[in-house]
């Protein structure tokens, strides 16, 4: 069974990995144009063509893409057919724009744009608002089953049934859910709960005992612990048996 550290970690680790790269790259795009700008000149400049072209983007999916180019005059020089740095909707062949150009090199042009970074940074902090909200959760779910462990009741249930439901995404992933009949051992009353949604294939504990912790004084607050009822099936000559297969 996997370890709910582990799959805190699994889950939030690629979204930290990926606001630290929107981080970074927004960081350097932004410090490139702000570099460029402060010695760059102003120059008015026509769009003389716009290239659009597609490429294959995430999931196989087409993405539409497209190189600006200008022409524009320095020094009496003319620079014809340079390419811009970036692209937006305004833009049309013939448009008359200003841009900013390197004295020293005058074919070194940017647009002066800075959205990219800015939307790159946004993103950052988005997915790093997420990741936070995400660990918070699974944090306080763990500290309020460790409570219960600690100050509920600790009964003796049985897995009755276990259902499969399934995610789709790139690849079907598989959740298993265990219902646990309880039966109290001070009024005999018998009821069902169910556990948290795992990854393992839970299938083989139907009919094996596992322990369920209750609030007493708030029955629906539970926790079936079905990692300690796997490694006992694990630990038995059926499980071993099972797993040599």
């Amino acid at each position: 069974m996997k370890k709910t550290k582990l799959g805190v970690f699994l889950l939030v680790a690629p979204l930290v990995l990926m606001s630290l790269i929107f981080f970074v790259v927004g960081i350097i795009k932004k410090t490139e144009v702000d570099n460029f700008l402060q010695t760059a000149e102003k120059v008015e400049a026509r769009i003389c063509d716009i290239d659009t072209y597609t490429v294959r983007g995430r999931k196989g999916r087409n993405k539409t893409s497209h190189k600006v180019y200008v022409d524009y005059i320095v020094d009496g020089i003319i620079y014809d057919h340079i390419l811009l740095d970036s692209y937006n909707s305004s833009m049309s062949v013939g448009k008359k724009i200003v841009i900013y150009y390197n004295p020293e090199f005058p074919k070194q042009i940017k647009s002066g744009d800075t959205s990219g970074s800015t939307i790159m940074l946004v993103a950052s902090a988005i997915t790093m608002v997420i990741s936070v909200l995400i660990s918070g959760v699974l944090i306080k779910k763990r500290l309020e089953r460790k409570k219960l462990m600690i100050e509920g009741t600790a009964y003796t249930g049985r897995i009755i049934n276990v259902r499969e439901s399934v995610s789709y995404g790139k690849k079907p992933r598989y959740f298993y859910q265990a219902d646990c009949e309880v039966i109290s051992p001070i009024t005999q009353e018998r009821f069902v709960v169910s556990s948290e949604k795992v990854n393992d294939d839970i299938r083989v504990l139907v009919g094996m005992p596992i322990v369920v912790y209750i609030n007493n004084s708030n029955p629906p607050k539970h926790f079936a612990d079905v990692e300690s009822a796997m490694v006992r099936y694990k630990e038995t000559g059926a499980g071993r048996h099972q797993l040599k297969r």
